[in-house]
């Protein structure tokens, strides 16, 4: 009787038990949102569904795995960071990554380094949300619960309301016209978003910064600070970026106002000692080259041994022939005796 009366109590605690995850377990995994459909949306784009699996559809009308995209590993580029102009990176931090009770989240990098989680920097809920209770949760906007997503809240919906305040949704859905608090591209007010390369239409056109070298001559270019592209006054040339006096043609090779053979032959013929090697094949050695450079050195440098086998040869034969000739006159001598 006494085991019997346990195992009721057993039983009994056992279904309280069961009560107790239906009342507290079940309720909230039914609140709670999917996040991969929730940023998906959030972001303006459409969210499906295949074979129990969710999928984003892009503006480019790709599908791509939403919890994938959600934790930054497909299509970065239409993430929130990217639109942004922020990096975005896929992180294995648990802290960070506490709302999804994974590992493994994607987070935008601030300007200043601190990286948070990308739908907490888009202050996303995902609790299932009732219009009033002051929380601007998912399917809630601007038109169907004003009171809990005000003007100006991120909510996937352009207000256009004329409140100074520019609605978020309105201006990162490239819609800014809608809304007369945003500053657009031809609003003729240059944003601090604009600049001249991205509104030239508000902030004029760039100026075009001035290259010294590249043979134009730029307004904010002179002979004084680029002769390279101005040239120089009558009388100068430009030689290292600055207008000097003209010297060649006074008969005097001066290299140290850059004259050689290439730039004044006048003053500096082949073979002076300009600093230039002109490797002419004119007989002449220039003192610059090398041996490799001018053939004239080589063959120079061969030539007085061309000429002392010559003088050699020459008086041998002259030896020779006095010999010669003395052995002769011996002979006729000798005869006439």
């Amino acid at each position: 009787m006494i085991f019997i009366i346990k195992k009721q109590i057993l039983t009994m605690c056992r279904l309280c038990l069961v009560l107790l995850i239906f009342l507290f377990i079940i309720p909230f995994s039914q609140g709670m949102l999917n996040p991969a459909q929730v940023y998906c949306e959030a972001l303006g784009y459409q969210y499906t569904t295949h074979d129990d699996r969710g999928f984003c559809i892009l503006p480019d009308n790709s599908e791509v795995d939403a919890w994938e995209f959600l934790q930054g590993k497909v299509a970065t580029e239409y993430s929130y960071c990217e639109t942004r102009g922020l990096a975005i990176k896929t992180v294995n931090d648990s802290e960070k990554c506490i709302r999804f009770l994974l590992d493994e989240c994607a987070v935008c990098v601030l300007p200043n380094g601190e990286e948070v989680e990308v739908t907490e920097l888009m202050n996303l809920s995902f609790d299932e949300t009732v219009c009033g209770d002051g929380v601007c949760g998912l399917p809630e906007n601007y038109n169907t619960c004003p009171q809990d997503c005000p003007s100006g809240s991120w909510d996937n919906y352009c207000d256009g309301a004329s409140d100074g305040i520019c609605d978020p949704d309105c201006k990162y859905q490239e819609t800014p016209q809608k809304d007369p608090d945003c500053p657009f591209c031809g609003d003729n007010v240059c944003g601090e978003d604009e600049n001249c390369e991205s509104c030239p239409e508000d902030c004029g056109e760039c100026v075009k910064k001035s290259v010294c070298g590249d043979a134009v001559c730029d307004a904010d270019e002179t002979q004084e600070n680029c002769c390279t592209d101005c040239g120089c006054p009558v009388g100068m040339k430009c030689i290292q970026n600055k207008c000097v006096e003209e010297k060649c043609g006074n008969g005097v090779c001066e290299p140290n106002f850059q004259e050689n053979y290439k730039t004044c032959p006048r003053d500096c013929p082949s073979g002076s000692p300009d600093n230039y090697c002109d490797k002419q094949i004119d007989g002449r050695c220039d003192p610059d080259c090398s041996e490799q450079e001018d053939l004239d050195c080589k063959t120079q440098e061969g030539l007085p041994i061309i000429v002392y086998v010559s003088i050699v040869v020459v008086l041998i034969a002259i030896v020779l022939f006095v010999v010669l000739k003395s052995r002769r006159s011996e002979t006729y001598s000798y005869e006439e005796y």
